[in-house]
């Protein structure tokens, strides 16, 4: 048996959630990186905006892989 924390949620659930907020804050803190390098350097907008995207679509092509490509499958409103 488990011993639940506060609210009913296991210590399992609390890392995975410090594990997502994590991912949050790098993501974001990865394109001002980014953003400023396309400033200082010779980058092009269109660049930025393919690294922006190409690595979001790495880190999601794993569950779109795992979920297949039609819009139920991924949970869309």
């Amino acid at each position: 048996m488990t011993e639940l924390a506060v609210g009913g949620r296991t210590p399992a659930e609390y890392i995975r959630g410090a594990l997502y907020g994590l991912a949050a804050v790098s993501i974001w803190s990865g394109w001002i990186v980014v953003a400023r390098l396309g400033l200082k350097s010779s980058l092009t907008p269109w660049d930025i905006a393919a690294l922006r995207f190409g690595v979001a679509g790495l880190l999601l092509l794993p569950y779109v892989v795992t979920k297949g490509l039609t819009l139920k499958r991924l949970g869309w409103i």
